[in-house]
Protein backbone atom coordinates (compact mmCIF):
# COMPACT_ATOMS: atom_id res chain seq x y z
CA UNK A 1 0.00 0.00 0.00
CA UNK A 2 1.19 3.38 -0.85
CA UNK A 3 2.87 5.05 2.10
CA UNK A 4 0.63 8.78 1.58
CA UNK A 5 -2.70 6.52 1.61
CA UNK A 6 -2.51 5.02 4.71
CA UNK A 7 -6.20 5.26 6.54
CA UNK A 8 -5.92 6.31 10.00
CA UNK A 9 -9.07 4.89 10.80
CA UNK A 10 -10.44 1.86 9.92
CA UNK A 11 -14.49 3.89 9.56
CA UNK A 12 -15.86 3.18 5.78
CA UNK A 13 -17.20 6.83 6.06
CA UNK A 14 -13.85 8.58 7.80
CA UNK A 15 -15.91 9.44 11.17
CA UNK A 16 -15.77 7.89 14.97
CA UNK A 17 -17.31 5.16 16.19
CA UNK A 18 -20.15 5.73 18.31
CA UNK A 19 -19.56 4.84 21.79
CA UNK A 20 -22.13 3.40 24.01
CA UNK A 21 -23.74 6.46 25.84
CA UNK A 22 -24.78 6.32 29.78
CA UNK A 23 -25.85 8.21 32.02
CA UNK A 24 -23.57 11.08 32.46
CA UNK A 25 -22.49 12.30 36.08
CA UNK A 26 -22.22 15.95 33.88
CA UNK A 27 -26.00 15.39 32.37
CA UNK A 28 -28.24 17.81 34.66
CA UNK A 29 -31.02 16.14 35.72
CA UNK A 30 -34.76 18.53 35.19
CA UNK A 31 -36.06 17.18 38.88
CA UNK A 32 -35.93 20.19 40.79
CA UNK A 33 -33.62 20.75 43.51
CA UNK A 34 -36.00 20.41 46.40
CA UNK A 35 -37.44 17.10 45.49
CA UNK A 36 -33.66 15.22 44.55
CA UNK A 37 -32.55 12.42 46.78
CA UNK A 38 -29.97 11.14 44.60
CA UNK A 39 -26.82 12.66 45.82
CA UNK A 40 -27.94 14.15 49.22
CA UNK A 41 -26.54 13.26 52.70
CA UNK A 42 -30.50 11.65 54.09
CA UNK A 43 -29.32 8.02 53.64
CA UNK A 44 -26.23 8.84 55.35
CA UNK A 45 -27.76 10.94 58.33
CA UNK A 46 -31.55 9.13 58.46
CA UNK A 47 -30.33 6.71 61.72
CA UNK A 48 -28.31 10.23 63.32
CA UNK A 49 -32.15 12.24 63.31
CA UNK A 50 -33.95 9.35 64.36
CA UNK A 51 -31.92 8.69 67.62
CA UNK A 52 -31.94 12.38 67.93
CA UNK A 53 -35.73 12.59 67.44
CA UNK A 54 -36.19 9.43 70.08
CA UNK A 55 -33.62 10.98 72.49
CA UNK A 56 -35.98 14.20 72.33
CA UNK A 57 -39.27 12.75 72.67
CA UNK A 58 -37.96 11.21 75.61
CA UNK A 59 -36.49 14.48 77.29
CA UNK A 60 -40.12 15.92 76.51
CA UNK A 61 -42.25 13.50 77.82
CA UNK A 62 -40.19 13.51 81.16
CA UNK A 63 -40.37 17.07 80.99
CA UNK A 64 -44.44 16.90 80.45
CA UNK A 65 -45.18 14.20 82.44
CA UNK A 66 -42.97 13.52 85.32
CA UNK A 67 -43.95 15.92 88.17
CA UNK A 68 -41.13 18.12 90.27
CA UNK A 69 -38.56 16.97 87.37
CA UNK A 70 -38.15 20.82 85.42
CA UNK A 71 -35.61 19.78 82.31
CA UNK A 72 -35.50 23.21 80.89
CA UNK A 73 -32.30 25.49 80.49
CA UNK A 74 -31.75 29.08 79.70
CA UNK A 75 -31.85 29.55 76.30
CA UNK A 76 -28.49 31.86 76.19
CA UNK A 77 -26.71 28.54 75.38
CA UNK A 78 -28.41 28.08 72.29
CA UNK A 79 -26.87 31.47 70.79
CA UNK A 80 -22.94 30.45 72.84
CA UNK A 81 -23.09 26.83 71.10
CA UNK A 82 -24.86 28.08 67.95
CA UNK A 83 -22.40 30.62 66.77
CA UNK A 84 -19.34 28.15 67.82
CA UNK A 85 -20.64 25.19 65.87
CA UNK A 86 -21.92 27.36 62.86
CA UNK A 87 -18.61 29.04 62.40
CA UNK A 88 -16.80 25.27 62.54
CA UNK A 89 -18.97 23.86 60.04
CA UNK A 90 -18.74 26.53 57.81
CA UNK A 91 -14.61 26.40 57.88
CA UNK A 92 -14.94 22.00 57.44
CA UNK A 93 -17.43 22.39 54.49
CA UNK A 94 -15.24 25.64 53.06
CA UNK A 95 -12.04 23.72 53.65
CA UNK A 96 -13.60 20.23 51.78
CA UNK A 97 -15.10 22.56 49.08
CA UNK A 98 -11.75 23.92 48.19
CA UNK A 99 -10.02 20.57 48.29
CA UNK A 100 -12.50 19.59 45.47
CA UNK A 101 -13.08 22.31 43.04
CA UNK A 102 -11.07 25.60 43.41
CA UNK A 103 -7.93 25.01 44.79
CA UNK A 104 -6.61 21.59 44.13
CA UNK A 105 -9.07 18.46 42.51
CA UNK A 106 -10.94 19.91 39.97
CA UNK A 107 -8.06 22.51 39.10
CA UNK A 108 -5.84 19.99 38.99
CA UNK A 109 -7.49 18.06 36.69
CA UNK A 110 -7.70 20.92 34.66
CA UNK A 111 -4.23 21.25 34.47
CA UNK A 112 -3.68 17.54 33.89
CA UNK A 113 -5.83 17.75 30.77
CA UNK A 114 -4.02 20.92 29.63
CA UNK A 115 -0.30 19.60 29.53
CA UNK A 116 -1.89 16.53 27.91
CA UNK A 117 -3.55 18.28 25.07
CA UNK A 118 -0.31 20.15 24.52
CA UNK A 119 1.79 17.65 24.21
CA UNK A 120 -0.45 15.56 21.89
CA UNK A 121 -0.75 19.01 19.97
CA UNK A 122 3.90 18.78 19.95
CA UNK A 123 3.77 15.03 18.96
CA UNK A 124 0.98 14.94 16.36
CA UNK A 125 2.54 18.55 14.47
CA UNK A 126 5.86 18.79 16.09
CA UNK A 127 7.50 16.31 15.47
CA UNK A 128 8.79 15.38 12.04
CA UNK A 129 7.56 12.26 10.33
CA UNK A 130 10.90 9.72 8.92
CA UNK A 131 10.33 10.35 4.75
CA UNK A 132 11.76 6.91 3.94
CA UNK A 133 9.26 4.97 7.16
CA UNK A 134 6.08 7.16 7.29
CA UNK A 135 4.34 4.28 8.46
CA UNK A 136 6.94 3.92 11.45
CA UNK A 137 6.23 7.32 12.01
CA UNK A 138 3.00 7.48 12.26
CA UNK A 139 2.57 4.73 14.06
CA UNK A 140 4.93 5.84 16.72
CA UNK A 141 3.34 8.79 17.16
CA UNK A 142 -0.30 7.12 17.70
CA UNK A 143 1.38 4.83 19.98
CA UNK A 144 2.82 7.95 22.07
CA UNK A 145 -0.41 9.42 22.20
CA UNK A 146 -2.41 6.40 23.48
CA UNK A 147 -0.29 6.50 26.56
CA UNK A 148 -1.12 10.35 27.38
CA UNK A 149 -4.82 9.07 27.11
CA UNK A 150 -3.56 5.73 29.60
CA UNK A 151 -2.25 8.05 31.79
CA UNK A 152 -5.53 10.12 32.26
CA UNK A 153 -7.00 6.24 32.84
CA UNK A 154 -4.64 5.70 34.88
CA UNK A 155 -4.15 8.71 37.43
CA UNK A 156 -8.39 7.94 37.81
CA UNK A 157 -7.34 4.64 38.71
CA UNK A 158 -5.05 5.39 41.00
CA UNK A 159 -6.93 8.06 42.71
CA UNK A 160 -9.79 5.17 43.14
CA UNK A 161 -6.83 3.06 45.09
CA UNK A 162 -7.41 0.08 42.05
CA UNK A 163 -3.76 -0.53 41.35
CA UNK A 164 -4.97 -3.38 38.61
CA UNK A 165 -3.61 -3.27 35.19
CA UNK A 166 -7.05 -5.03 33.89
CA UNK A 167 -9.34 -2.79 33.97
CA UNK A 168 -11.51 -2.59 30.90
CA UNK A 169 -11.06 1.12 30.06
CA UNK A 170 -6.92 0.66 30.50
CA UNK A 171 -5.92 -2.93 29.47
CA UNK A 172 -6.07 -1.74 25.70
CA UNK A 173 -4.26 0.85 26.24
CA UNK A 174 -1.23 -0.31 28.20
CA UNK A 175 -1.64 -3.96 27.37
CA UNK A 176 2.11 -3.88 25.35
CA UNK A 177 4.12 -2.16 28.18
CA UNK A 178 6.36 -3.80 30.79
CA UNK A 179 4.47 -3.80 34.20
CA UNK A 180 6.81 -2.50 36.80
CA UNK A 181 4.77 -2.11 39.77
CA UNK A 182 6.12 1.12 40.74
CA UNK A 183 5.65 1.34 44.28
CA UNK A 184 4.01 4.61 45.67
CA UNK A 185 5.01 6.42 49.13
CA UNK A 186 2.16 5.22 51.31
CA UNK A 187 -1.63 4.58 50.49
CA UNK A 188 -4.60 7.40 50.80
CA UNK A 189 -7.48 7.08 53.62
CA UNK A 190 -9.51 4.79 52.09
CA UNK A 191 -7.48 1.45 52.34
CA UNK A 192 -8.63 -1.25 49.72
CA UNK A 193 -9.82 -4.63 51.10
CA UNK A 194 -7.30 -7.30 49.96
CA UNK A 195 -4.06 -5.48 49.87
CA UNK A 196 -1.50 -6.23 52.11
CA UNK A 197 1.08 -4.68 53.56
CA UNK A 198 5.08 -4.14 52.92
CA UNK A 199 6.26 -7.47 52.19
CA UNK A 200 3.00 -9.67 51.79
CA UNK A 201 1.53 -10.29 48.05
CA UNK A 202 -1.03 -7.94 46.98
CA UNK A 203 -4.16 -8.99 45.34
CA UNK A 204 -4.25 -6.57 42.98
CA UNK A 205 -4.64 -8.40 39.71
CA UNK A 206 -8.28 -8.64 39.78
CA UNK A 207 -10.60 -5.07 39.71
CA UNK A 208 -12.38 -3.93 41.48
CA UNK A 209 -15.05 -1.61 40.46
CA UNK A 210 -17.02 -0.96 43.07
CA UNK A 211 -16.67 1.65 46.05
CA UNK A 212 -13.30 2.25 47.56
CA UNK A 213 -13.62 0.94 50.92
CA UNK A 214 -13.14 2.68 54.43
CA UNK A 215 -10.72 2.15 56.60
CA UNK A 216 -10.73 1.26 60.37
CA UNK A 217 -9.57 4.62 61.20
CA UNK A 218 -10.20 6.48 58.04
CA UNK A 219 -8.33 10.17 59.53
CA UNK A 220 -5.31 8.39 59.83
CA UNK A 221 -2.82 8.10 56.51
CA UNK A 222 -1.04 4.83 56.12
CA UNK A 223 2.44 4.66 55.89
CA UNK A 224 2.14 1.63 53.57
CA UNK A 225 3.36 0.90 49.80
CA UNK A 226 1.21 0.82 47.07
CA UNK A 227 1.29 -2.34 44.33
CA UNK A 228 2.15 0.10 41.81
CA UNK A 229 1.79 3.46 40.10
CA UNK A 230 0.92 2.78 37.14
CA UNK A 231 0.64 6.78 35.60
CA UNK A 232 3.97 6.99 36.85
CA UNK A 233 5.44 4.13 34.89
CA UNK A 234 3.36 5.52 32.27
CA UNK A 235 5.70 8.88 32.69
CA UNK A 236 8.62 6.61 31.72
CA UNK A 237 7.58 5.37 28.63
CA UNK A 238 6.11 9.34 27.41
CA UNK A 239 9.81 10.30 28.12
CA UNK A 240 11.58 7.35 26.42
CA UNK A 241 9.53 8.33 23.25
CA UNK A 242 10.31 12.38 23.55
CA UNK A 243 14.13 11.34 23.60
CA UNK A 244 13.83 8.93 20.90
CA UNK A 245 12.51 11.89 18.69
CA UNK A 246 15.27 14.04 19.92
CA UNK A 247 18.55 11.15 19.39
CA UNK A 248 16.71 10.98 15.49
CA UNK A 249 16.87 14.66 14.98
CA UNK A 250 12.82 14.17 14.63
CA UNK A 251 11.94 17.79 16.51
CA UNK A 252 13.89 20.67 17.21
CA UNK A 253 14.95 22.23 20.69
CA UNK A 254 11.75 24.22 21.17
CA UNK A 255 9.57 21.59 21.06
CA UNK A 256 11.53 18.79 22.97
CA UNK A 257 11.87 21.29 25.67
CA UNK A 258 8.18 22.34 25.06
CA UNK A 259 7.48 18.16 25.41
CA UNK A 260 9.77 17.95 28.68
CA UNK A 261 8.02 20.75 30.22
CA UNK A 262 4.58 19.35 29.81
CA UNK A 263 5.23 15.64 31.01
CA UNK A 264 6.91 17.40 34.09
CA UNK A 265 3.64 19.16 34.84
CA UNK A 266 1.83 16.09 34.12
CA UNK A 267 3.81 14.46 36.82
CA UNK A 268 3.80 17.32 39.25
CA UNK A 269 -0.04 17.20 38.70
CA UNK A 270 -0.40 13.62 39.62
CA UNK A 271 1.94 14.53 42.79
CA UNK A 272 -0.28 16.97 43.70
CA UNK A 273 -3.75 14.80 43.51
CA UNK A 274 -1.67 12.24 46.00
CA UNK A 275 -1.43 15.17 48.47
CA UNK A 276 -4.91 15.82 48.08
CA UNK A 277 -5.44 11.93 48.62
CA UNK A 278 -2.85 11.68 51.56
CA UNK A 279 -3.31 14.90 53.56
CA UNK A 280 -6.81 14.39 55.45
CA UNK A 281 -8.21 17.03 57.94
CA UNK A 282 -6.10 17.04 61.24
CA UNK A 283 -8.36 14.78 63.57
CA UNK A 284 -8.33 16.36 66.55
CA UNK A 285 -10.85 19.18 64.43
CA UNK A 286 -12.50 16.23 63.30
CA UNK A 287 -13.00 14.45 66.24
CA UNK A 288 -13.55 18.15 68.28
CA UNK A 289 -16.49 19.70 65.37
CA UNK A 290 -18.23 16.18 65.84
CA UNK A 291 -18.26 16.34 69.67
CA UNK A 292 -19.49 20.19 69.18
CA UNK A 293 -21.85 19.25 66.66
CA UNK A 294 -23.73 16.41 69.08
CA UNK A 295 -23.42 18.55 72.04
CA UNK A 296 -25.23 21.45 70.64
CA UNK A 297 -28.23 18.80 69.26
CA UNK A 298 -28.43 16.94 72.55
CA UNK A 299 -28.74 20.55 74.62
CA UNK A 300 -31.10 22.17 72.34
CA UNK A 301 -34.56 20.69 73.66
CA UNK A 302 -33.66 21.17 77.41
CA UNK A 303 -33.64 24.95 75.82
CA UNK A 304 -36.37 25.22 73.97
CA UNK A 305 -38.82 22.66 75.34
CA UNK A 306 -40.97 24.78 77.75
CA UNK A 307 -41.95 27.17 74.79
CA UNK A 308 -42.45 24.76 72.08
CA UNK A 309 -43.41 21.63 73.90
CA UNK A 310 -44.30 18.72 71.72
CA UNK A 311 -43.33 20.82 68.75
CA UNK A 312 -39.63 20.20 69.95
CA UNK A 313 -39.45 17.08 68.15
CA UNK A 314 -39.79 18.49 65.25
CA UNK A 315 -37.74 21.20 65.60
CA UNK A 316 -34.58 19.30 66.60
CA UNK A 317 -35.26 16.84 63.92
CA UNK A 318 -34.44 19.84 61.16
CA UNK A 319 -31.89 21.75 63.64
CA UNK A 320 -30.50 17.71 63.49
CA UNK A 321 -30.68 17.38 59.20
CA UNK A 322 -28.98 20.84 58.42
CA UNK A 323 -26.05 20.24 60.89
CA UNK A 324 -25.30 16.70 60.67
CA UNK A 325 -26.13 17.21 56.69
CA UNK A 326 -23.25 19.95 56.34
CA UNK A 327 -21.06 17.65 58.62
CA UNK A 328 -21.69 14.70 56.08
CA UNK A 329 -21.38 16.66 53.23
CA UNK A 330 -18.01 17.52 54.28
CA UNK A 331 -16.41 14.26 54.66
CA UNK A 332 -17.87 13.32 51.83
CA UNK A 333 -16.49 15.91 49.38
CA UNK A 334 -13.28 15.87 51.03
CA UNK A 335 -12.36 12.99 49.19
CA UNK A 336 -13.58 14.07 45.56
CA UNK A 337 -11.90 11.09 43.78
CA UNK A 338 -14.35 8.29 44.27
CA UNK A 339 -17.74 6.99 42.98
CA UNK A 340 -19.99 8.88 45.49
CA UNK A 341 -22.48 11.51 43.75
CA UNK A 342 -21.12 13.98 44.43
CA UNK A 343 -17.51 13.40 43.58
CA UNK A 344 -15.71 14.79 40.56
CA UNK A 345 -16.95 13.09 37.51
CA UNK A 346 -13.42 11.47 36.14
CA UNK A 347 -14.83 8.76 34.13
CA UNK A 348 -16.91 11.55 31.86
CA UNK A 349 -13.55 13.68 32.40
CA UNK A 350 -11.39 10.81 30.97
CA UNK A 351 -14.00 9.75 28.19
CA UNK A 352 -13.94 13.60 26.87
CA UNK A 353 -10.17 13.51 26.84
CA UNK A 354 -10.09 10.19 24.51
CA UNK A 355 -12.53 11.64 21.83
CA UNK A 356 -11.13 15.04 21.30
CA UNK A 357 -7.33 13.46 20.95
CA UNK A 358 -9.19 10.71 18.33
CA UNK A 359 -10.88 13.34 16.85
CA UNK A 360 -7.39 15.20 16.41
CA UNK A 361 -6.13 11.67 15.01
CA UNK A 362 -8.56 11.19 12.37
CA UNK A 363 -6.22 12.80 9.44
CA UNK A 364 -2.34 13.40 9.24
CA UNK A 365 -0.67 16.74 10.53
CA UNK A 366 -2.24 19.21 7.71
CA UNK A 367 0.18 21.40 6.04
CA UNK A 368 -0.44 25.22 5.32
CA UNK A 369 -0.59 24.76 2.28
CA UNK A 370 -3.80 22.51 2.42
CA UNK A 371 -5.86 24.83 4.41
CA UNK A 372 -4.63 28.28 3.90
CA UNK A 373 -4.56 27.87 -0.36
CA UNK A 374 -7.64 26.43 -0.52
CA UNK A 375 -10.48 26.66 -2.98
CA UNK A 376 -12.44 27.55 0.07
CA UNK A 377 -10.35 30.34 1.86
CA UNK A 378 -11.37 33.71 1.23
CA UNK A 379 -9.96 35.82 3.38
CA UNK A 380 -10.86 39.28 2.37
CA UNK A 381 -14.69 38.10 2.33
CA UNK A 382 -17.03 39.69 2.11
CA UNK A 383 -15.10 43.06 0.24
CA UNK A 384 -13.45 40.24 -1.59
CA UNK A 385 -14.56 37.04 -2.62
CA UNK A 386 -11.49 35.56 -4.50
CA UNK A 387 -10.03 32.80 -3.44
CA UNK A 388 -6.58 33.06 -1.70
CA UNK A 389 -5.47 30.72 -4.28
CA UNK A 390 -6.36 33.26 -7.20
CA UNK A 391 -5.48 36.37 -5.12
CA UNK A 392 -1.43 34.64 -5.46
CA UNK A 393 -2.25 35.84 -9.29
CA UNK A 394 -3.01 39.41 -7.89
CA UNK A 395 -0.37 42.36 -7.81
CA UNK A 396 0.92 42.98 -4.28
CA UNK A 397 -1.39 46.69 -4.64
CA UNK A 398 -4.29 44.85 -5.32
CA UNK A 399 -3.74 43.02 -2.02
CA UNK A 400 -3.37 45.52 -0.48
CA UNK A 401 -6.07 48.00 -1.67
CA UNK A 402 -8.35 44.76 -0.43
CA UNK A 403 -6.37 44.51 2.99
CA UNK A 404 -7.13 48.39 3.67
CA UNK A 405 -10.89 48.03 2.71
CA UNK A 406 -11.16 45.24 5.01
CA UNK A 407 -9.81 47.20 7.63
CA UNK A 408 -12.33 50.37 6.54
CA UNK A 409 -15.39 47.60 6.79
CA UNK A 410 -14.81 46.45 10.54
CA UNK A 411 -14.48 49.59 11.87
CA UNK A 412 -18.10 51.24 13.64
CA UNK A 413 -16.23 54.56 12.45
CA UNK A 414 -14.01 55.02 8.99
CA UNK A 415 -12.57 58.40 10.10
CA UNK A 416 -9.05 58.89 10.26
CA UNK A 417 -8.65 55.60 7.66
CA UNK A 418 -6.07 55.97 5.45
CA UNK A 419 -8.04 55.92 1.94
CA UNK A 420 -6.19 53.46 -0.32
CA UNK A 421 -6.66 54.32 -4.44
CA UNK A 422 -7.50 51.11 -6.52
CA UNK A 423 -4.64 50.45 -8.23
CA UNK A 424 -4.56 50.33 -12.21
Amino acid sequence: MDEENIPLISSKNGTLPEEPTGESQLSVSKVPLLFRFKGTVIISTWWQILLIVIYSCIVVYVHERVENIRLNFSQALIDILGIVTGLLLAFRTNTAYERMISITGRALWSQMTLNIRNLTRYIWMGVDEDPNAQAKSLIEKKSAVNLLIAFAVATKHYLREEYSYEFGDLKNLISHIHVFNTPSSNVGMAYQEGQGYAGVDFSFVKPKTRKISTVKDPLKARDVVTPTNIPLELSYYIASYINHCRKRGQCDDVTFNLMEESLSSLVECLTSFERILRTPIPLAYSVHLHHMTWLYLVALPYQIMEELGWWTVAVVAIATFSFIGILEIGWEIENPFGYDANDLPLDDFCKVIKREIDRVLLQKPVRTDEWIFSESNRPFAPECMMSAKELLNRPLEYIAFICAQNLQSSQPDNNGLLKVPMPN
